[in-house]
C-alpha cells in the first residue's frame, strides 16, 4: 500500500529477483515530473505499491557492496569530528528502495537498535518523537507482533496533533541518526535509495544478564515516584484534607499549631486520621517529613502505633493508585 504499516493486513512480503527490482527502480526513477507522479499516485491509490524494505546489503553482489562505506561517516573528510563517537557492534547494513513513482510512507514505529539512515538518491522526510511522548501514538499491546508500531492508521496519525515531534528533510548525501527507542515515521519519494547502519542497542546488554529484574524494578520505582510527585503537586489540599487541618497546609508547616491541636483534641485527631483520603495522607506525610523531628514526635506521642498504622495503610493505597496510573499510561496490555 502507500504506507508501510504495523498492521500486517496492509503489507505483503514477496520474493523478487534482484534484476527485476532494478528494472522496477529504473521505471520509478525515470518518472521525474511532479504531474506524472500525481497521475500515477491517483492510478494506484487503491492498489499495492512496491518498496524494497530492510534488504541486507550482504544479499547484493560484491561490486555493489563495495560501493557502500563500511560506516556512515568513514569516507567524507567533513565527518572527521564524528569518528570519536563510540557505538556497540554493527548489527547490519540494509538497503531501502522506493520502487514506485509515488511517495510511500511508514506509520510511526520505533526500533530496538540505534541507526544511521543515509540517503543515496532522492530524499526522505523523517519525523522523530522522543519515547516519553509515545503514548500519543497508541502502540500495539505488548505481545503483539508489531508492538513497536502505532496501532493508528497512517491517515489517523496525520489527523492528530503529535506533541513534541521534530521533522527533518534528508537529501542525497545526507544522513540522520535515529536513536534506539525513538518513535519515527519516514516518507520517501519515488526512486529514493537509502542505506542504514544498525548498531547494537542497550536492550541486549540489559536483558542478557541476571540484572533484568533489577532494571525493571528500579525503572518502575522511578516512574511511580515521578507519578507521586505529579499527583501531590497538582493536588488541592482542600479536597483531601479535613477542614480542621487546612490552615496547617495553607500557612505552611505550622507544626507547633498542629501539635497543640493533637494534644487538645485527641479523639478528633484520631477521627481525622481515620477518614483522611490516601492522597490527603500523602500530603500530610510530606509536610511531616519536612518538619522538626522533635515536634513531629510530639504529634505522634499519643496513640502513635494506631495513627502510624492507619497512615501507613493509606500511604500504601496511595502508592498502589500511582502505580496503577503508571501502568494505565503505559497502556502495555
Amino acid at each position: 500500500s502507500s504506507s508501510n504499516s504495523g498492521d500486517e493486513a496492509k503489507r505483503i512480503n514477496t520474493e523478487m529477483k534482484l534484476r527485476d527490482v532494478f528494472e522496477l527502480y529504473q521505471t520509478a526513477a525515470q518518472t521525474e515530473t511532479t504531474s506524472s507522479k500525481q497521475v500515477h499516485a491517483k492510478e494506484v491509490e487503491d492498489s499495492w505499491r512496491l518498496y524494497l524494505a530492510q534488504c541486507p546489503l550482504d544479499d547484493f553482489p560484491l561490486r555493489l557492496r563495495e560501493e557502500i562505506p563500511s560506516t556512515p561517516f568513514s569516507r567524507d573528510p567533513r565527518n572527521h569530528h564524528l569518528k570519536h563517537l563510540k557505538f556497540r557492534g554493527l548489527q547490519g547494513k540494509y538497503i531501502w528502495m522506493s520502487l514506485d513513482p509515488g511517495t510511500i510512507s511508514t506509520t510511526w514505529h520505533y526500533d530496538s537498535n540505534p541507526n544511521f539512515l543515509c540517503v543515496i538518491v532522492g530524499h526522505k522526510i523523517v519525523n522523530l518523537l522522543a519515547p516519553s511522548h509515545g503514548h500519543q501514538l497508541k502502540p500495539y499491546k505488548i505481545g503483539h507482533r508489531s508492538s513497536n508500531h502505532t496501532s493508528l492508521s497512517f491517515d489517523e496519525t496525520n489527523n492528530i496533533d503529535v506533541h513534541g515531534e521534530s521533522v527533518y528533510t534528508v537529501k542525497a548525501g545526507e544522513g540522520i541518526f535515529i536513536p534506539e527507542g525513538w518513535w519515527h515515521k519516514v516518507c520517501s519519494d519515488g526512486g529514493t535509495i537509502a542505506v542504514n547502519y544498525w548498531y547494537e542497542g542497550i536492550r541486549k546488554t540489559l536483558w542478557d544478564s541476571e540484572m533484568g529484574q533489577y532494571y525493571i524494578r528500579t525503572t518502575l520505582e522511578h516512574l511511580v515516584a515521578t507519578e507521586k510527585n505529579k499527583v501531590l503537586t497538582n493536588a488541592n489540599a482542600s479536597e483531601h484534607v479535613h477542614l480542621v487541618l487546612r490552615p496547617f497546609f495553607e500557612k505552611g508547616n505550622d507544626l507547633q499549631a498542629l501539635s497543640a491541636f493533637v494534644s487538645e483534641h485527641r479523639s478528633e485527631w484520631l477521627r481525622i486520621v481515620t477518614e483522611i483520603t490516601h492522597t490527603g495522607a500523602a500530603l500530610l506525610a510530606a509536610k511531616l517529613d519536612d518538619g522538626d523531628p522533635s515536634v513531629v514526635g510530639k504529634i505522634f506521642e499519643h496513640e502513635s502505633d494506631f495513627v502510624k498504622q492507619v497512615l501507613e495503610k493509606k500511604l500504601d493505597e496511595f502508592s498502589k493508585a500511582c502505580a496503577q496510573n503508571v501502568l494505565k499510561s503505559l497502556d502495555l496490555f
